[in-house]
């Protein structure tokens, strides 16, 4: 069982009272450094106010002692309430509001408390997700877009109608191809829908890989190289 005292329990209160619970990842500080942050936002069986089970997928990635050498950096791992959801878009992709979920709202007003109190590169946020953490990931982008330096959905989906507001964005999507939780159709559309307008997009897919296709996107060899190589 992973060890994750390293991640400190935070919690983050904005002026009306309302509260987010997350975990935060720092490196080893060298004086005059910035570092990039990176947030991952997990799926719906990972909801909840204990501020632990968020880091049960991917949690263990950052913590590996090459990856922790190679790729200093802020990790941050928030935890959605029970029964909410990162993003305001429907799973069938059918609803685009203007507005972040309360949610949301509240994992970016984090987002500028932690480059105000540290060390952190504002021009090298990355944001990552799975499932419902993947939905989120690009509602989240495409309601800010020019925010985030580089994005990673696993198992996701997103409004492809809106993929110009991230056009210039890096995207990196990740899919199995007998996904029983979320079509794969939802990743296959999205990169469709990038790459005809000359995003820059990547997709991967995991023949014979059901909803777990997490577990081989956190395997892959260049998914950190790819990530902190980008900037805004």
């Amino acid at each position: 069982m992973t060890d994750f005292s390293e991640y400190e329990k935070c919690t983050f209160t904005n002026q009306e009272g309302e509260k987010l619970f997350y975990r935060l990842l720092k490196p080893h500080l060298v004086n005059n450094c910035m570092y990039p942050l990176v947030i991952h936002l997990h799926g719906v069986h990972e909801r909840g106010q204990d501020n632990e089970i968020q880091l049960r997928n991917g949690g263990s990635l950052f913590l590996i002692p090459t990856n922790r050498q190679n790729f200093p950096a802020f990790v941050m791992f928030p935890q959605c309430p029970p029964k909410l959801r990162w993003g305001t878009a429907g799973w069938d992709d059918s609803v685009y509001n203007q507005t972040v979920s309360p949610t949301m709202q509240l994992v970016l007003d984090t987002i500028n408390f932690l480059i105000k109190n540290y060390p952190i590169d504002a021009k090298r946020l990355y944001i990552m997700g799975l499932s419902m953490g993947g939905f989120g990931v690009l509602d989240v982008a495409m309601r800010r877009p020019k925010l985030f330096a580089a994005i990673i959905a696993i198992c996701g989906g997103g409004i492809e109608q809106m993929a110009e507001r991230i056009k210039t964005t890096p995207v990196w999507l990740f899919h199995g191809t007998e996904d029983e939780v979320v079509k794969v159709e939802y990743s296959r559309r999205m990169y469709e829908a990038l790459k005809k307008i000359g995003g820059k997009v990547l997709y991967t897919e995991y023949p014979d890989t059901k909803h777990d296709c997490w577990v081989k996107v956190y395997q892959e060899p260049n998914l950190l190289p790819w990530l902190f190589n980008q900037h805004l």
